[in-house]
């Protein structure tokens, strides 16, 4: 089963294909009774008997939405006959975001969003019209980016804490019906002295509890920095190993691990002279050496224009730093910018009318005497 958009009756209308391998994709319209998807997030199908379940998050025009799908029949047929029904949030609970579904057993799945004022994890059965409950969080986190489940009984979040600083909570999974138990999860040190961690960006992990994330903040010298953190056969304790220092990781965008045995793992990203592969074949935790193949293209990408705003700029608040068609490779770090106690709007672009909030618009906090 995959999900995407179809023409028709509109463009962008949400629709699933599924069927068979070897006989033919049918496509259907997944709108329960009332209810009609504006948008699929995602998908889930933790059922594997004959009768399959489904479950898919979305969008209505009031919000958020999730809605459970049943083919009696199977995936194994030509043309597969789905049941859909709308699936409840806990009562009083208004969200206003999903961004994350993952089912760490057939019968279990979990939600990630928000409501207007906290992080949210809702646990649910899966079944026809299911409601769903609440998880407790611990009440240090502001927000969650991004779960994984590596084994039917522990699964790993991670976000930031209330305070901006990177948060990872590690979940014990119970049954169906009842709720997990989250506990945070120290973030270990920095490799260096000097160096601080900062913010967390992708996880992923492999059967054996095995676990990686990727992760950014700075060096001694307040320079952007790449981290990767890894936890060996336990989802509670995580180490920050050292990585090659030849081509140094500015960022590290995504990661990796399989198996066999401890697991090999690859994280990419940039660095200042060009593109970053990093691999382990001992674990997140142990060695990882620089496998980058040569000839691949650097951090920034020249010719494409970028602008800053702030009220206090003179003579106009937009101030183009990086003009259109430029054939060299900005410095990095940018030059300093006088930083204004409001703090910098930047955007690609290199007139007012593209900077358009949450798309292509950066809020940068500066201080008043100092660069950044």
């Amino acid at each position: 089963m995959a999900t995407g958009t179809s023409t028709s009756p509109a463009a962008g209308t949400p629709i699933i294909v599924s069927g068979g391998f070897g006989l033919g994709w049918t496509e259907s319209s997944p709108n329960p009774t009332s209810v009609t998807l504006t948008s699929i997030s995602a998908a889930a199908c933790p059922t594997t008997a004959t009768s399959t379940t489904c479950l898919l998050t979305g969008t209505t025009a009031s919000g958020p939405e999730v809605v459970a799908g049943t083919a009696a029949a199977g995936l194994g047929v030509a043309a597969p006959t789905w049941t859909w029904t709308a699936d409840a949030f806990p009562g009083g609970t208004t969200m206003t975001s999903l961004n994350g579904l993952v089912c760490p057993i057939s019968s279990k799945c979990l939600l990630m969003g928000r409501t207007a004022s906290a992080p949210v994890l809702l646990y649910g059965a899966i079944t026809a019209s299911a409601t769903f409950a609440s998880d407790t969080l611990p009440s240090t986190v502001g927000s969650l980016t991004q779960m994984t489940c590596p084994s039917s009984t522990a699964c790993v979040l991670i976000g930031a804490t209330t305070s901006s600083g990177p948060a990872i909570l590690s979940g014990a999974i119970t049954g169906s019906i009842t709720a997990d138990t989250w506990t945070n999860v120290t973030i270990p040190s920095a490799p260096a002295a000097g160096e601080t961690i900062s913010q967390l960006s992708q996880v992923a992990c492999s059967s054996n509890l095995s676990c990686a994330i990727t992760a950014v903040g700075t060096n001694p010298s307040a320079e952007p920095m790449g981290f990767l953190l890894g936890s060996s056969a336990s989802t509670t304790s995580w180490s920050a190993p050292a990585l090659p220092t030849g081509n140094p990781a500015l960022y590290l965008g995504g990661v990796a691990c399989v198996q066999p045995g401890t697991g090999t793992c690859s994280a990419v990203g940039a660095g200042a002279t060009g593109a970053v592969e990093l691999v382990s074949t001992s674990g997140p935790t142990g060695s990882w050496s620089d496998q980058t193949a040569s000839g691949l293209t650097g951090l920034t990408t020249t010719g494409i224009p970028t602008e800053i705003n702030n009220a206090n700029l003179q003579p106009s608040p937009y101030q183009t730093f990086i003009t259109p068609g430029w054939s060299a490779t900005p410095p990095t770090p940018l030059p300093p910018l006088y930083p204004f106690i409001s703090g910098y709007g930047v955007f690609a672009g290199d007139c007012p009318n593209e900077s358009i909030t949450g798309l292509n618009v950066a809020q940068a906090s500066t201080t008043p005497g100092a660069s950044s």
